[in-house]
């Protein structure tokens, strides 16, 4: 909390910063994620903890959801942001292609039941970076890298190597997200 904290604080000197913490399935020690409600997770509990490190910097305005997504508009283009736990089952080379997908689908559906349009998803659980497009043809699903990357301590499956990486991208009032740029923060590791 305290690097995470300090790196919001000296990007807020340079712009506004919004810092999102969408809760996920982390503890990582017991194997069936045990908790009913996002607020029981070591993921919400280290968003409070940030949102209190940063407190005074008015430069800095933290969202900590009690819900599993928040859903984000950027210049007109809505961004759903979602750790990506409960789309990832099975997969190939570390990424749950088809699942991604069958869930993209159900939640697609289900938006438009509600007149809503995403047109990017954003998920973070498989630690490895990749973009898969959405079923309507029209958006992306991105899966963005883990900045801890890989852990000699994590148990298990969990155990894989993957560069510390996350990906900053810009969103264009007409088009979207239209630039990114890949942030391998490995060299700086020491």
């Amino acid at each position: 909390t305290v690097v995470k904290s300090q790196a919001l604080t000296e990007l807020s000197a340079h712009i506004p910063v919004v810092y999102i913490c969408v809760p996920g399935n982390h503890g990582r020690r017991s194997p069936k994620v045990q908790w009913k409600l996002p607020t029981e997770t070591a993921d919400w509990l280290i968003g409070e903890m940030i949102s209190d490190r940063v407190g005074g910097n008015e430069r800095i305005q933290c969202i900590i959801p009690k819900a599993w997504t928040a859903v984000v508009s950027v210049r007109g283009w809505n961004h759903s942001l979602n750790h990506g736990f409960t789309a990832a089952k099975g997969g190939y080379g570390g990424i749950s292609w088809y699942s991604f997908q069958r869930s993209d689908g159900q939640k697609t559906a289900v938006e438009a039941a509600h007149g809503k349009r995403i047109h990017h998803r954003w998920y973070g659980h498989i630690h490895q970076r990749a973009e898969i497009p959405m079923m309507d043809g029209e958006g992306e699903q991105h899966i963005v890298g883990s900045l801890k990357g890989g852990d000699e301590y994590a148990l298990e499956a969990l155990n894989r190597f993957s560069e510390p990486a996350q990906k900053i991208v810009g969103c264009h009032d007409l088009y979207g997200v239209t630039w990114r740029y890949p942030l391998n923060v490995g060299h700086a590791d020491e």
